[in-house]
């Protein structure tokens, strides 16, 4: 990599196996590049999308729903403020864009 001038940050750079969830106890080595030594993880984050190493995506479900509950509530809170139109380009614009973000992973669940 060094000569592309490329360099991993290893303080960044996370792994995980993906594997059948019926193997409950399916462990996987490390992995090295270069002198980088990667554990691999349970869970890893992606431009946003929680991956976990079974593929339940019940960790990235989870935070979706947390986010999207919290930002509806506090919507709410605000909601006299603003005429139907207004509010309902709020809600698209803060909620249901979250909720469509990565959507296409979310087939077949």
């Amino acid at each position: 990599m060094d000569i592309n001038f490329l360099r991993m940050n290893s303080d960044k750079t996370k792994v995980t196996y993906i594997h059948s969830r019926y193997k409950k106890n399916f462990t996987g080595s490390n992995i090295v590049v270069g002198n980088d030594i990667f554990e691999p993880s349970r869970k890893v984050k992606d431009i946003g999308f929680y991956l976990d190493d079974e593929l339940q995506f019940e960790k990235h479900i989870n935070s979706v729903v947390k986010t999207s509950f919290f930002t509806l509530r506090n919507l709410g809170k605000i909601r006299k403020h603003f005429s139907s139109k207004q509010f309902e380009i709020l809600l698209h614009s803060l909620v249901i864009s979250h909720i469509d973000y990565n959507n296409s992973l979310y087939y077949g669940l």
